[in-house]
């Protein structure tokens, strides 16, 4: 669970809700199926407090593997819909560890 701190209050989001994390300025906004949530904080103590579900694919993004549906041309299309474009340069990378992290799954015994 991602436990953010935000003016409305405090919050648990629980990793399987989080389609991305988007840097913008010195917020985070985390993106989640239904929303989003804005909480000031640093990449990389977002990232620390994550498990191996989530990569940090750019400098301003982190995606959860468990939420992607595909990676095509530089987009990738979350579970329900939602699309990020990441541009040709990020999503080689992207592609290869969303397969490399089901194929863990798959050995480990995991759904996907």
């Amino acid at each position: 669970m991602l436990n953010v701190k935000t003016r409305g209050g405090a919050y648990g989001i629980p990793y399987e809700e989080i389609l991305y994390l988007e840097k913008a300025g010195n917020k985070i906004c985390v993106h989640v199926r239904n929303g989003a949530f804005e909480f000031c904080g640093t990449m990389k103590e977002v990232m620390e407090s994550l498990d191996d579900r989530f990569m940090r694919c750019h400098r301003s993004f982190i995606v959860s593997l468990d939420s992607i549906l595909l990676v095509h041309n530089g987009e990738v299309t979350f579970r329900g819909g939602k699309k990020l474009y990441l541009g040709s340069k990020t999503c080689p990378a992207l592609s290869r560890e969303y397969c490399a992290y089901g194929k863990r799954k798959v050995l480990n015994g995991e759904k996907r």
